[in-house]
């Protein structure tokens, strides 16, 4: 099930945070190698209330932040545009447990935003980075138009995405 993250979580959530960092690592994918995300990351996500989990028989197996406020990072896109001016949600931080991949976790996570947006009347955008190819197949698979290329606060690039709904 999906639910709100509360400041209990946190410490679960930088676990797999962390074990993901270490797999990109061994994968070579410079993605969260530095010291981003971090408990700070997830506190302030919880604050904000976008902070989200994906539990199951108690355990968190899941984890992403959900938000409808305008991205900055978004505002200037590079080698492409947006597909609309339409407002968005924005999803960030999408990370599962290892044990819990190829199970359908993160495709739950999608669904889920792209309900609670279309319940607001907004589109959705996403960015990932170029090498994080699991998500890019996850990203293209639910139907998510690559709109340019974006840069984030460390000046890293990221591939754009868009869901008009």
């Amino acid at each position: 099930m999906i639910r709100h993250a509360t400041q209990d979580d946190k410490e679960a959530v930088f676990q797999i945070f962390q074990e993901a960092s270490q797999n990109f690592k061994a994968q070579n994918i410079n993605q969260w190698q530095g010291e981003y995300p971090n408990i700070e990351n997830v506190l302030l996500d919880i604050e904000q209330n976008g902070a989200f989990v994906y539990e199951n028989g108690g355990e968190i197996l899941g984890y992403f932040f959900l938000t409808f406020e305008a991205d900055p990072n978004y505002s200037k896109i590079y080698v492409g545009d947006w597909l609309s001016t339409k407002p968005y949600g924005v999803l960030h931080r999408i990370v599962v447990k290892s044990t819990a991949k190829r199970q359908g976790v993160g495709q739950k996570i999608f669904d889920y935003a792209k309900t609670i947006a279309q319940l607001k009347h907004s589109n959705m955008r996403i960015d990932t980075h170029k090498q994080n190819v699991p998500m890019i197949n996850l990203i293209e698979k639910n139907n998510y138009t690559y709109c340019g290329t974006i840069f984030v606060e460390d000046k890293t690039e990221r591939l754009a995405y868009e869901l008009i709904l």
